[in-house]
């Protein structure tokens, strides 16, 4: 079975992070978020295989990956959960409503990736709508990704995605990336009333913003949020409306 990590007891939350990251990369921003919440909620952190805590599973495809977070979720025996799924994460959670047609009863979609092949992607020109005076200290890639680029955002951006990118790549993964393995079956008629909201940023150069409109004819109750100042890193930059946006979606719960 994946590794998986439980934080704090309450509603249940599964979380599902992208592609040659793991749980690491999501703890730094989510932790502080729900140990300050009136609610309780119940974190499952989930390690997807050949990343993390997780990384001696063998990455075999993505539909071999989905059944095994199915796996962890059925012996959890959870009642009803939330999942929120970011950028690879979020493709895996778009099927699980299928397996938990009555317990999943709401998806959070943080830059979802929706079309696999990065060659049929609609990407997004990136811009940068603040640049600090100090931007020759940062690095190249994270000045390839992000849309604020400041001291802060790249000590984000350093501890969430560089340093567990680097500790996860792997030849695998990287072929897996490169192959119909990466890709679920379509979606093809599937049609839920599930409460879905995505959250998309403008200068998305990695999946894209506008990709996630097919997602429309699946799930009847789309929210979708445009960030302005965000690229594919949108929680690192716009934390504090993804922060606002996060509690505004786990209050739909109550």
């Amino acid at each position: 079975m994946l590794n998986f990590m439980t934080v704090g007891q309450g509603f249940p939350v599964v979380l599902l992070h992208g592609y040659e990251l793991d749980s690491s990369s999501l703890m730094p921003l989510l932790e502080p978020f729900f140990q300050n919440q009136s609610v309780a909620y119940q974190r499952i952190y989930i390690d997807l295989p050949g990343m993390g805590k997780s990384r001696d599973q063998l990455f075999i495809n993505s539909a071999k990956t989905l059944q095994m977070v199915v796996e962890v979720i059925k012996a959890l025996q959870l009642s009803k959960f939330v999942v929120l799924g970011q950028s690879y994460g979020g493709y895996l959670a778009t099927r699980l409503v299928n397996y938990f047609p009555q317990e999943l009863v709401a998806q959070l979609l943080v830059v979802p990736m929706v079309v696999p092949a990065t060659s049929k992607r609609k990407l997004a020109q990136l811009q940068h709508t603040y640049v600090s005076p100090d931007v020759t200290q940062f690095s190249a890639d994270f000045a390839n990704v992000n849309v604020v680029l400041n001291q802060l955002k790249y000590r984000y951006y350093q501890q969430q995605i560089a340093t567990v990118m680097t500790q996860n790549q792997s030849p695998v993964l990287t072929r897996a990336l490169q192959s119909i393995r990466y890709e679920l079956p379509d979606l093809r008629g599937q049609k839920s009333k599930l409460a879905t909201t995505a959250l998309v940023g403008k200068y998305d150069n990695i999946v894209g913003n506008q990709d996630v409109e097919r997602l429309r004819g699946h799930y009847l109750n789309l929210k979708l949020k445009h960030y302005q100042n965000s690229g594919h890193n949108l929680m690192i930059d716009e934390t504090d409306r993804f922060y606002a946006d996060l509690t505004t979606f786990l209050r739909t719960l109550f």
